[in-house]
């Protein structure tokens, strides 16, 4: 019968326990039982052939049943092993045949059970995106789980600077009238007087500009806006707050001083008092 194979003493057909089916051909004499091969399964007596692990489960030789595939994994039809979901994608559930892709704004590492938002000052354009990426120059986004981040002064929003680096924007444009003529930089050499906008990318409060051949570079301060108030496109500097100076306006005038780095200048104690 093609259910069975001969006995080892030849006199009889005997068939094959679970986990196991006939192999060959069922004219064969030499036919014997043989383990289910990987991603099948046998739980009967007397069957002809192993079944196939359908998708979302998997096997391994000799089984005689399939197991589940687990939340992070996925399987497709007679599969051997559980692969884990790819960069990008997730699956929260067993039994799984294909793992979901993250959405615009999430993010997941191979294996992942969910997606993890992508933080203020980042975006993730994409779905299936596997890492978050850093706005731009000129971009910001105060929110998780953007996928876009949106330009600095744009009249939809309050961008008009901030204390938070990656938050929001660390520069912002300021308008300037610019008077050239008698006394002033006239490039026409005349006395007449002409009046000219102009606009600055300048440093928000808790920000530092630095000034480049090639291009202005912003940092945030180590005090915030305690130390770096604002900026002064006259003078195309940082204006930092009473007693502090420098780069970064991280150093104390004279007669003033910080007990640690992470403290804002103070006067000095009068020793007359």
């Amino acid at each position: 019968a093609a259910t069975s194979v001969p006995s080892e003493d030849r006199l009889s057909c005997v068939p094959c326990g679970v986990g196991y089916a006939p192999s060959g051909n069922p004219a064969d004499t030499n036919r014997f039982c043989a383990p289910c091969r990987n991603g099948t399964y046998n739980d009967q007596q007397e069957v002809s052939e192993c079944k196939v692990c359908v998708a979302g489960e998997y096997s391994v030789m000799g089984a005689t049943e399939c197991l589940r595939c687990g939340p992070g994994t996925y399987s497709g039809k007679g599969a051997a092993v559980c692969e884990p979901c790819a960069a990008g994608r997730f699956n929260p559930s067993f039994n799984v045949s294909e793992c979901d892709r993250c959405p615009p704004g999430f993010i997941s590492p191979p294996g992942a059970t969910e997606c993890s938002p992508c933080p203020p000052g980042t975006q993730a354009p994409e779905p299936e995106s596997t890492k978050c990426i850093p706005c731009s120059p000129g971009f910001f986004n105060p929110l998780p789980k953007q996928r876009a981040c949106r330009p600095c002064n744009n009249e939809d929003d309050d961008s008009s600077g901030s204390s938070h680096l990656g938050f929001d924007c660390p520069a912002i444009d300021v308008t300037v009238t610019v008077t050239a003529g008698a006394g002033g930089n006239n490039t026409n050499n005349n006395t007449d007087t002409n009046t000219t906008l102009r606009t600055y990318r300048v440093a928000a409060k808790g920000f530092y500009k630095l000034n480049t051949t090639s291009v202005d570079l912003f940092f945030p301060c180590p005090l915030r806006d305690i130390a770096c108030v604002g900026y002064d496109p006259v003078i195309n500097g940082t204006i930092c707050a009473e007693g502090h100076k420098g780069v970064l306006c991280n150093q104390c005038h004279d007669g003033w001083f910080k007990s640690s780095a992470e403290t804002p200048c103070r006067p000095c104690p009068n020793e007359a008092d």
